[in-house]
């Protein structure tokens, strides 16, 4: 599937799939693709595009220089977080 850019999101990258995303980051506290891939059952280009979109709305960091993203708002909730 091709990435939307119009929209900031794709077919792949629902409302309900954003959600569930943020809510598991929350839960564990860290930010990964893997970790998104495992709890979601869903292949890394799909983790990828829901870490891209949170990235996007300022809920996780860019990349840092040890490689690493981290949640910018740890004490909000899903529902807290427009999607």
């Amino acid at each position: 599937m091709e990435y939307d850019a119009d929209s900031n999101m794709n077919s792949e990258c629902t409302p309900e799939m954003y959600a569930k995303a943020l809510g598991i980051l929350i839960n564990a506290q860290a930010v990964s693709v893997s970790l998104l891939q495992r709890r979601m059952k869903i292949g890394y280009a799909a983790a990828l595009l829901l870490i891209d979109e949170l990235e996007g709305k300022g809920v996780i960091t860019p990349l840092n220089v040890d490689g690493y993203r981290t949640l910018s708002l740890p004490q909000k909730t899903p529902k807290d977080i427009d999607t």
